[in-house]
């Protein structure tokens, strides 16, 4: 019997169709149930670790079982200021152990004190003698290697040194990582279209491999399918050691995830591996809680550099916030012997002569909203910010150069598409003896001082891409001498209108560099590299602090566009107008001049804010 039933609008309604609509409702009610049911179990289940060998045993960091219903409640946004839920490991959350007791919070002075009784005992120290400061690098190492060894069994203990209340934070530096450096994947190799290439990350001061859980989990969080490979670094054995446990211990699908540990000096270590092609590179670099350990940042810096591939990552956190780690270096120099960097200023000092960026517009995070353990908002100190490898790095000393443009050897240029402005080797060959070969970016300005109408191209700036050398790939043709090579990137509406300008003068600021420069097997190769050289330029010239460079009084007489300055333009001719000349060598013909990056900088308009 079928009943039919309808409504005022004539709507006919099946007994079939109303069986339908509350089978429906029925079920949603039931999976709403089940994974109400299932987040609170999560939170609460303390599951011992054991390592998953094959993909059908249980694993609750495989997205097989957790991926669904975790990634929804790791992804969930609350307000603005939420980062992410601070949804803790299950393997991890033993808030419900069996004696029923809460862990303690993470007890900073009672950790600071504890280090920095160590630290003495080490040195030999009187507690009434004040600290003193190690001088020597490598009396520094065998310190952090000493102390760090002593360290490794209270490190080893996750109830100690992470409690469940300071979780949330290592989750989510450990998220913003992951995330950070998949964003970017894509882009590390130019000829990898392989989506599911292998995913290469390292723990520098890996320590006992506390993060190694949270690296696991979050990997299936955020649905990663590619294989990973996990490198943890530490210079001390014994935590090398605690590592090698942990790995044994922790529940991981071994045909997705790899791990290798290496005990050894990081600055050692990534030089000799500098070398490796970049596809044997990092696409993820983790410091949390070491780069203030390090002895001299600059070294850290350039050490990472080398073995990052491109477009890859380097993270630098700490769970408990910039202030811990000030306090903890105050206390005890020997073992933390700098403070973390607070202000986009203060890293960009550091990182300004390395292929290195902050990759996006954000603050350096200090404190963020997160859900504790007990599913509330709570804000913590965390510290966190993450640097991107560029194919470019700035000059230490910006180099400026005016003279005349001379026609080439011919070779090059036109023929390659690329038509460059040379300078006069005869003129410039004293000023180029110091300067290192390579390919170079900068500004670049045609001069135009005569009262007639101005050409197109003239008085305005010009991006520019520069090679400094000797032209290797032209073999027999080499230039005798180093010379000056500038191919000015043109809009396209200009290409049209740009005219020759040999025998005019140009005006050429250098404050980048590229790659070295090398000699290729062929015209095609070299041509093909020339323009991957001027999408980097072009690139690097739109950002900051590149950008406001064109602003530098060199270029101030020619291109400000104040009423004032264009009507001195107008008025003005090359016999009475006073041009500029380098302080270093040259005449009002030819001159040059080489002034340190801060010192050029802190005259541009805003470069005081950079």
């Amino acid at each position: 019997m079928i009943i039919r039933l309808s409504n005022n609008n004539g709507l006919v309604w099946s007994s079939a169709t109303l069986f339908s609509i509350a089978l429906i409702i029925i079920c949603r009610m039931r999976l709403t149930l089940a994974f109400t049911s299932y987040n609170n179990q999560r939170y609460a289940t303390f599951t011992t670790l054991k390592k998953s060998t094959s993909s059908h045993k249980t694993n609750p960091y495989s997205s097989s079982s957790s991926s669904s219903s975790s990634s929804i409640l790791s992804n969930r946004i609350i307000s603005n200021k939420i980062y992410s839920t601070s949804f803790i490991p299950s393997s991890m959350d033993n808030s419900n152990d069996n004696d029923g007791k809460n862990k303690e919070n993470f007890n900073e002075s009672s950790f600071i004190t504890k280090q920095k009784e160590l630290s003495k005992e080490l040195l030999q120290q009187d507690d009434d003698n004040e600290s003193v400061e190690i001088l020597s690098k490598e009396e520094y190492l065998n310190h952090q290697k000493e102390i760090f060894n002593k360290f490794a069994s209270f490190f080893s203990n996750d109830d100690e040194i992470t409690p469940i209340e300071i979780r949330p934070a290592i989750r989510y530096v450990v998220k913003r990582f992951l995330t950070d450096t998949m964003k970017f994947k894509q882009k590390n190799n130019d000829d990898d279209d392989d989506e599911l290439s292998t995913i290469r990350l390292l723990d520098v001061g890996c320590g006992t491999g506390v993060l190694f859980p949270y690296i696991i989990e979050i990997i299936n969080d955020l649905d990663i399918r590619n294989k990973v490979h996990i490198t943890g670094l530490d210079l001390s054995n014994e935590m090398i050691n605690k590592a090698k446990q942990r790995i044994e211990e922790v529940e991981y699908n071994t045909n997705q995830i790899s791990f290798e540990l290496i005990n050894y000096d990081y600055i050692k270590w990534a030089n000799n591996n500098s070398n490796n092609e970049n596809k044997s590179k990092f696409d993820g670099v983790l410091m949390n809680a070491v780069f203030g350990n390090f002895y001299d940042l600059n070294e850290v810096i350039s050490s990472t550099s080398k073995v990052l591939s491109n477009n890859g990552i380097l993270s630098i956190s700490h769970p408990l916030g910039s202030k811990f780690q000030e306090k903890l270096h105050l206390e005890d120099t020997n073992s933390v012997k700098h403070t973390l960097p607070s202000t986009k200023k203060e890293l960009t000092k550091i990182l300004h002569t390395y292929p290195l960026i902050i990759h996006d517009d954000k603050d350096i995070t200090e404190k963020v909203d997160l859900f504790n353990h007990q599913k509330e908002i709570q804000m913590f100190d965390v510290y966190y910010t993450s640097l991107r490898k560029v194919k470019y790095s700035s000059l230490c000393s910006i180099m400026k150069f005016r003279g005349i443009v001379a026609s080439g050897y011919g070779r090059g240029g036109k023929t390659l598409g690329v038509p460059t402005a040379n300078l006069p080797e005869t003129l410039f060959s004293s000023a180029l003896e110091n300067v290192t070969t390579g390919v170079y970016f900068g500004w670049a300005v045609i001069e135009q001082l005569s009262s007639n109408t101005i050409k197109p191209g003239r008085n305005t700036y010009h991006k520019a891409v520069v090679n400094i050398g000797y032209s290797p790939t032209f073999t027999n043709k080499e230039n005798p001498v180093k010379i000056i090579e500038a191919h000015l990137i043109l809009r396209d509406d200009e290409k049209d209108q740009m005219t020759d300008f040999y025998n005019e003068t140009m005006r050429l600021q250098l404050i980048g560099f590229i790659r070295p420069e090398q000699k290729f097997d062929s015209f095609i190769e070299l041509k093909n590299q020339i323009f991957k050289d001027i999408n980097t330029a072009t690139i690097a010239l739109s950002r900051y602090p590149y950008s406001i460079f064109r602003s530098d009084v060199f270029f101030d007489d020619l291109c400000s566009d104040s009423s004032s300055s264009k009507e001195k333009k107008m008025s003005s001719n090359h016999d009475d107008n006073i041009v500029w000349t380098g302080n270093d060598g040259g005449d009002d013909i030819a001159s040059w001049e080489f002034i340190q990056w801060d010192d050029v900088i802190g005259t541009l308009p805003v470069g005081k804010f950079l």
